[in-house]
């Protein structure tokens, strides 16, 4: 998808969950399991993914 872009956010708590329909929230955890169901998961996120624990 041209113009797609993967983004990695550390939010607090109390951070507003509200997105456009063209977006979602997850987790770390939740994209992880994520990649083990296929090709729902861009090699640009899997990558992003990849290099998030060095990250936090």
């Amino acid at each position: 998808m041209p113009g797609a872009a993967n983004l990695l956010v550390e939010a607090e708590d109390a951070f507003p969950l509200d997105a456009p329909a063209t977006h979602r929230w997850m987790t770390l955890g939740q994209l992880a399991r994520l990649t083990g169901f296929g090709q729902y998961v861009s090699i640009q996120a899997r990558t992003l993914l990849a290099c998030a624990p060095a990250a936090v």
